[in-house]
């Protein structure tokens, strides 16, 4: 199992001393309650000695193999087919096993007083009970165990997958200034050394503040001012944008870089030959949950084009759904002259 190995430990160690204290229990119960003081009690021991080896080995069969091998791979008739089985033939050995030791006990020592057919019937009883009893536990231990494994494969998985998904933001954004980069180096040579400038002070929060898990939102409103100063250098006209963030506290923390693949998006699909640009951004905290919108005018035929080839939004809506599940309502809008995103975090 996918356990740490303290805890494996701990479940060996759990198991050793419940395997112990339940045994010295079954043999006493055997002895003391379901067996009849009337008979000799060499006898006694004799007979519950042989139900609590049938007991032991019973257990085992069933928790060991018929439950893993047949009721927890769903093979539900050939586990209850089995059982039958085994509990026919275990029978049969015990009255065979009883028939021997009372006859070769008679023979020896002829006034003995032997069980009756009601004792043996309550003996056996007594086995079968302990026999259940132990294999619904383990049962249920095993299920417990499995889930905590199920769990913990889970989480792996969503963390693997949260690192590919945040690893893939970097580059996507990267590559999208570089391509800027390239398209000003020969019409701009000063404005591509303050834009590349600017980029590095974007990199620098990417690499030193953004490797963490959590950031303060606050750091994520500077990387995406940032990004509109950036975005500034490189439209001169008609660059309108409006950023609200207010009600913003210092405490509050959030992944990095998720808000900023919808501004990204916004820049990306914002700016046309055919229409002035227009893009609003809303971030704010109220009764912890976390409010964020952008809405930004497009060009259909660019939108539909570009989208079919980005993984931006694609990625970021997997992250949200990955980091916040039912804490989170993503709703993305597209009427005929804005794109809008909104989005709230219960915190």
């Amino acid at each position: 199992m996918i356990i740490k190995t303290t805890e494996n430990k701990t479940i060996q160690r759990s198991s050793f001393i419940f395997q112990f204290s339940y045994w010295v229990l079954a043999v006493l119960l055997l002895f003391y309650v379901f067996s009849n003081r009337q008979y000799d009690i060499n006898l006694r021991f004799i007979l519950v000695g042989i139900m609590t080896g049938i007991s032991v080995g019973v257990s085992m069969f069933v928790s060991r193999y018929l439950i893993p091998k047949l009721l927890f791979r769903d093979k539900i008739f050939l586990f209850y087919y089995a059982v039958l089985a085994t509990l026919v033939v275990i029978l049969w050995l015990i009255m065979l096993m009883i028939i021997l030791i009372l006859l070769f006990s008679i023979e020896r020592r002829p006034f003995m007083i032997v069980p009756t057919r009601e004792d043996l019937v309550i003996l056996f009883s007594g086995t079968l009970l302990v026999v259940v009893v132990y294999s619904v536990i383990h049962f249920i231990r095993e299920n417990y165990l499995r889930l905590l494994e199920q769990k913990d494969v889970e989480m792996k998985l969503s963390e693997a997958k949260l690192s590919l998904l945040k690893s893939q933001v970097n580059p996507h954004f990267i590559f999208n200034v570089l391509n800027n980069i390239y398209s000003l180096v020969n019409d701009d040579p000063v404005r591509t050394r303050a834009y590349i400038l600017k980029f590095s002070n974007l990199l620098d929060l990417m690499l030193y503040e953004f490797s963490k898990k959590m950031i303060p939102v606050a750091k994520e409103v500077e990387f995406i001012e940032n990004y509109i100063e950036l975005e500034r250098m490189r439209h001169d006209a008609d660059f309108n944008i409006q950023f609200d963030h207010s009600s913003l506290s210092e405490q509050i923390e959030i992944p990095p870089l998720i808000f900023f693949p919808f501004v990204e998006n916004a820049f990306k699909f914002g700016f046309g030959d055919s229409f002035k640009s227009d893009i609003r951004i809303h971030l704010s905290i109220i009764d912890d949950e976390l409010y964020f919108s952008i809405k930004n005018r497009y060009e259909d035929k660019e939108f539909e084009l570009k989208r079919n080839s980005g993984i931006g939004l694609r990625n970021i809506k997997e992250r949200l759904n990955l980091l916040y599940k039912d804490r989170l309502d993503l709703n993305l809008d597209k009427s005929d002259v804005y794109f809008t995103v909104k989005l709230k975090i219960r915190l």
